[in-house]
């Protein structure tokens, strides 16, 4: 199965290229490694997913972020998954969380374009610093315009 970060952004095209109505375009990012989370133009929101791997275990960790453009928390999760077979697969289920958890907990029902954008954990790092927390909890989490305590730092810092 493939792994590489071009790779999956070609399956999240495949995916999306399957849903009627839905133009997507999949960037690929090229050049220096930026180390800020960019926020996007209103009424545009963001969502940034991450996932950790345990190879021993078979099991992984969803992170979902979504982010208005002010950079402000709308939605975050994390949610375990258990028997999974690659950190490919882990990446997609990550996906598939973010998708699901985007369409179930905003109004994003009617949607019709979508960009898809590999970045680097740098760009990610609330999503990141949930990773961290994941896999301490025995149940999926969810917020609502928050996160963790030890995750608001690196909002704040992001936002101003």
């Amino acid at each position: 199965m493939a792994s590489t970060p071009p790779e999956l952004a070609s399956f999240i095209c495949s995916y999306f290229s399957s849903q009627p109505l839905l133009v997507v375009h999949v960037l690929v990012p090229k050049g220096f490694r930026s180390t800020h989370w960019r926020p996007v133009v209103a009424p545009m929101i963001k969502e940034n997913f991450n996932a950790t791997f345990r190879g021993r275990t078979s099991s992984s960790c969803s992170r979902v972020v979504i982010r208005d453009c002010q950079g402000l928390v709308f939605r975050a999760s994390t949610r375990r998954h258990q028997y999974v077979s690659s950190p490919f697969a882990v990446e997609t289920l990550a996906f598939l969380t973010m998708t699901i958890f985007a369409v179930t907990s905003t109004s994003l029902r009617d949607f019709s374009k979508a960009t898809v954008r590999h970045c680097f954990w740098e760009q990610n790092l609330v999503a990141h610093l949930l990773a961290a927390l994941g896999f301490q909890w025995e149940e999926d989490q969810f917020w609502m315009e928050e996160v963790p305590f030890q995750v608001e730092l690196a909002v704040v810092a992001k936002v101003e």
